[in-house]
């Protein structure tokens, strides 16, 4: 039994037809069937779409002027792009209706998912407003408990030791290393999920330190005076650390915004141990502060950086500095009206400068000791 139904509607064929005589309706459907029959092989046969409910049934809109009849055909189709314009091309292939000569062409062919796209986001603006307008605060928590809920349920355990760490954490390049639970549910909070923890201030876990030897390792502390102890254990420990990156002052990574997380972890700085430390201070240049500080002062309201290098002096436009000290090498002393910052840090430690003057040192957690740093504010 053939199908009065069409599954579901994804396009409508819009056509028109004019034929040179008195035709019915059903005529021209009859013409349509009849004329396109093995056209495009069994498997896009209009009469068996139709019967199959590929394609819904064929309406046609006749209307008798004089000796000519116009008519408006109107085809929905559940099959896709391509089927659909191969069927809205052989429509146009119908010649005759009856013993007249008749000539059809098609409109358009309309995308009906588009439209019910378009009633969906006018709705869901509509619902959008009026949660906005009776619901917000309740939402807010809601929201809040959800995104707390899912960070616990990514929280595993790892080694021995029973350590609180983000699923899967273990299988990224680089780690990041914080004191507690609360520090590693907040970080899972701002999507950042390759995070373990120490198990708190007291003794380093055995997995921590044969996991750095494996890994890339930053160090996240707290803003307060105890990172510097939790720092030290974890030297002593023989935990192989790369960077430090560390909260603003007064605040836990606990309690860090996402945008504070983010902005921490981006200005961390290179990390270089005790024993790198004395070897590479030994060799620095013997200047005293003072000395720096009136090289700084020289450069004070000049808006210009000295960079100096084996080479030579070279002075740059302090707001290019970054962009410039790429293309130098080897850099022995850097003075500028500048705010030492951490990415500024990390690109003249990468260039080997041994002595560096600025006007203020900015949140850097951990000054490298192997070099002279001055500022005169």
């Amino acid at each position: 039994m053939a199908k009065t139904y069409l599954d579901s509607t994804k396009y409508i064929v819009y056509a028109h037809i004019e034929v040179g005589g008195q035709v019915t309706q059903n005529d021209i459907v009859g013409a349509i069937f009849g004329q396109t029959e093995g056209l495009l092989g069994p498997e896009l046969d209009i009469r068996t779409l139709v019967n199959n409910g590929k394609l819904g049934r064929i309406e046609v809109v006749a209307n008798v002027k004089g000796n000519r009849t116009f008519g408006s055909i109107k085809i929905p189709s559940g099959l896709n792009a391509i089927e659909t314009a191969l069927i809205a091309a052989s429509i146009e292939a119908v010649e005759r209706v009856g013993p007249y000569a008749a000539k059809v062409n098609i409109d358009r062919i309309e995308d009906t998912r588009k439209e019910k796209r378009i009633k969906i986001v006018e709705k869901a603006k509509q619902y959008y407003r009026q949660l906005i307008n009776t619901e917000l605060p309740d939402t807010k928590e809601l929201l809040a408990e959800l995104i707390s809920l899912a960070a616990e349920d990514q929280i595993i355990e790892y080694g021995p030791e029973r350590l609180p760490a983000v699923k899967g954490f273990d299988t990224y390049d680089e780690i990041i290393l914080v004191e507690g639970r609360a520090d590693v549910i907040n970080l899972v909070k701002a999507d950042i999920y390759n995070v373990v923890s120490i198990g708190g201030a007291n003794k380093v876990p055995a997995s921590i330190v044969e996991l750095s030897k494996k890994k890339t390792v930053t160090v996240f502390l707290d803003g307060d005076s105890g990172a510097s102890m939790i720092l030290k254990n974890l030297i002593s420990a023989g935990v192989e650390i790369d960077y430090i990156a560390k909260a603003p002052e007064g605040k836990e990574v606990e309690e860090l915004t996402r945008k504070e997380i983010i902005k921490a972890l981006r200005n961390k700085v290179e990390f270089h141990p005790p024993e790198e430390q004395q070897t590479q201070e030994e060799k620095a240049p013997q200047i005293s502060d003072e000395e720096i500080k009136q090289k700084v002062q020289e450069m004070v309201g000049t808006n210009t950086t000295k960079i100096i290098t084996k080479k030579g002096t070279k002075e740059i436009a302090s707001r290019y500095v970054l962009k410039e000290l790429e293309k130098i090498d080897n850099i022995e002393e850097f003075y500028g009206d500048v705010i030492l910052t951490p990415r500024l840090l990390s690109l003249l430690l990468q260039k080997q400068a041994k002595v560096i003057g600025v006007n203020k040192i900015g949140a850097i957690p951990q000054l490298p000791k192997h070099v002279k740093i001055v500022a005169i504010s």
